[in-house]
């Protein structure tokens, strides 16, 4: 790996906010430049003549009036999750702190 792919990676996780340590530096620079390899490769496919991509729903497609209802029953909710702590739906930490 050249010193500018470490610096260039450095740059990134700290854009990112990532906490990215040295010895990894050198796995997500080569995985980077697998996934722009892989960019270039699709830039490099003939589309002429290929329509856009449209959804199936037409754009007029009929949305739901924005209006104020009934609250939802706290207790039925709670009722229906895993865990709840107090009067609160409880999940697992998923970020160290």
């Amino acid at each position: 790996m050249a010193a500018t792919e470490s610096v260039d990676v450095a740059a990134l996780a700290q854009l990112a906010r990532l906490s990215l340590e040295a010895h990894d530096a050198e796995t997500v620079a080569r995985q980077l430049g697998e996934i722009l390899a892989h960019l270039e490769t699709l830039q490099a496919i003939d589309v002429d003549g290929v329509l856009p991509w449209s959804p199936d729903a037409p754009a007029s497609a009929p949305l739901r009036s924005d209006v104020a209802a009934a609250p939802l029953d706290r207790a039925a909710i709670l009722a229906g999750v895993p865990a709840v702590d107090g009067e609160l739906v409880a999940v697992p930490r998923f970020v160290d702190t």
